[in-house]
């Protein structure tokens, strides 16, 4: 039986060692386990902030563009035959036609500033080309993919958006079709 005893306390043994080789293995992949399981639990907390302030910034912008969706469906194609008979349009119009090109991600001409200095982008040429065919504009404005913006364009636009001149209070003082264009721009930054 000795020899059985001395052979069967080598391979305990043996069987020790390998159990406190896996057991040390067991810790590190536990340790390895509970960082990953850290890491997932600040990126689900991260996750979940965006989440609610998309939320917070779809609850605002919902109710804007579905005035803004009414108030476009009151224009009449000649509203905006109107507009794109102007031939040196107010301010207010050219701004509102400029803020729709941004966000279809048309790019204006650059013309001298007339202040003097560096050329500025200028989209009346563009945006008469937008206002050729009045129902299609309009129909345009109504069915936009919003979900197609690209992020530059809305950059582009969000100084135009910000600007205290660009309210739909304001612009409606120089055109009735462009107040509902400004609020379709706003809704859609």
């Amino acid at each position: 039986m000795q020899p059985i005893l001395v052979q069967t306390t080598v391979e305990v043994s043996a069987q020790a060692e390998i159990i406190a080789k896996e057991t040390d293995a067991a810790k590190v992949i536990e340790a390895s386990a509970a960082e990953a399981e850290a890491a997932s639990a600040k990126k689900a907390a991260e996750c979940t902030a965006i989440k609610e302030d998309a939320e917070a910034g779809l609850a605002k912008a919902l109710p804007a563009l579905a005035a803004a969706t009414k108030c476009l469906a009151k224009l009449q194609k000649s509203d905006i035959v109107e507009v794109k008979a102007l031939g040196n349009p107010p301010q207010g119009v050219r701004t509102t036609l400029s803020a729709v090109c941004m966000l279809y991600g048309i790019k204006g001409d650059m013309v001298p500033n007339p202040e003097g200095g560096k050329k500025i982008e200028e989209f009346w040429k563009k945006a008469q080309g937008l206002l050729a065919n009045p129902k299609e504009f309009l129909d345009g404005l109504i069915s936009y993919k919003k979900e197609e913006m690209e992020e530059a364009w809305v950059k582009k636009v969000g100084p135009t958006i910000e600007s205290e001149d660009f309210t739909a209070e304001k612009i409606r003082k120089v055109s009735v079709a462009c107040e509902a264009i400004c609020m379709w721009c706003h809704a859609m930054h």
